[in-house]
């Protein structure tokens, strides 16, 4: 699902639509009638339409499917929902080129395979939560009854457990809902703890649907813009890490430049959140840091 637009409803919520061990939709929020009130993620419009944050209420999470910059500046994001198949030659890939990017990753995937959570932090990535068990928080693209509240925030809270005991900090204020399922509840939900920057996405590598290196390197570097969010995962299931390198060169050549969603994605500030201030963890700095900095990020 290539994600272009947000299309803010004007008229009572339902529930919305996050990346994850099943295939995310191609038309989730554009598949039923849109509802009052209610955010949800547009996959047709074309990757130029003008995306940005949603306008914020106080404790609610913002919204964003692409960097707020017109530089020729991308970020690259990679899901690990699963498995942790194809994480190692990402990582290499990352390192031979000098490139940092943002992990969102599950607490399932974390408890499972913590020497690769260890290791992605250890190279200077973003770690940002994926939540715990990969549940669509709305129900949207699972068919199931939305979670609540309370859950959500016990899904979070565990993810962050599971991640911050490997990488030394909360994964606050990051996250990526699964599927990309989200509406106006869920970003008041996860806002309430800490979670003040939800993750979408401006390009789909589609690289979860069995498409091939080719294809994925031809989708990427087609659909590629200024303040771009790419959308790629590691897994069993995906060939992105096959196709990563020629993207990244590719870009290069095109002029483009790599952060972190730290570096280019302000978030609000975090407010003393139960997950966090249980744990007295600290969360992941916010602050835009220089391009030129990121060599010295990487330990």
């Amino acid at each position: 699902m290539s994600v272009a637009a947000l299309v803010s409803a004007t008229a009572c919520d339902v529930p919305g639509a996050g990346g994850g061990s099943t295939a995310p939709p191609t038309s989730s929020a554009l598949g039923s009638p849109i509802v009052p009130g209610t955010t949800v993620v547009a996959s047709s419009p074309p990757a130029s339409s003008v995306l940005a944050t949603v306008p914020m209420s106080p404790g609610r999470s913002a919204l964003a499917a692409r960097l707020p910059s017109t530089a020729k500046v991308v970020a690259l994001t990679i899901d690990v929902e699963r498995d942790s198949v194809h994480v190692d030659t990402i990582v290499d890939t990352l390192d031979d080129r000098g490139v940092l990017a943002s992990f969102g990753i599950t607490g399932a995937v974390a408890q499972a395979y913590p020497e690769v959570v260890e290791r992605i932090a250890r190279r200077g990535h973003l770690v940002m939560s994926h939540s715990d068990t990969h549940r669509s928080f709305t129900g949207r693209s699972s068919g199931e009854q939305p979670l609540t509240r309370s859950a959500r925030q016990a899904d979070l809270c565990a993810a962050d457990a599971a991640l911050s005991a490997l990488i030394g900090r909360s994964t606050m204020p990051y996250w990526r809902p699964p599927y990309g399922d989200v509406d106006a509840s869920v970003l008041a939900d996860v806002g309430a703890i800490g979670y003040s920057s939800t993750v979408l996405w401006t390009v789909d590598s589609l690289g979860w649907s069995g498409q091939r290196a080719d294809a994925i390197v031809e989708r990427v570097l087609g659909a590629a813009e200024p303040g771009a969010i790419i959308l790629m995962h590691a897994g069993s299931h995906s060939h992105d890490g096959l196709a990563l390198g020629r993207i990244i060169d590719g870009l290069r050549a095109e002029g483009y430049s790599f952060v972190t969603l730290d570096q280019g994605l302000p978030a609000p500030p975090v407010q003393l959140a139960s997950c966090s201030a249980s744990r007295r963890i600290r969360p992941q700095a916010s602050a835009i840091t220089s391009p030129s900095t990121v060599s010295a990020r990487r330990t």
